[in-house]
């Protein structure tokens, strides 16, 4: 999926944000940083981003 992603933002052909979730790491950990982000991010401002969490 990631290589699509890519492929669609290196295109300039339109990508909501793809958030991508590093091996081994904790469901209370995903969590955490999923409920950080929706409290900070701002609308549109992930589109065309590929980010591994947690950060």
């Amino acid at each position: 999926m990631s290589l699509e992603a890519a492929r669609r933002i290196e295109a300039g052909e339109p990508m909501p944000g793809l958030l991508l979730i590093q091996c081994g790491v904790s469901t209370g950990e995903v969590l955490r940083t999923l409920e950080l982000i929706l409290e900070c991010a701002h609308e549109g401002e992930l589109e065309g981003v590929i980010e591994y969490i947690p950060f």
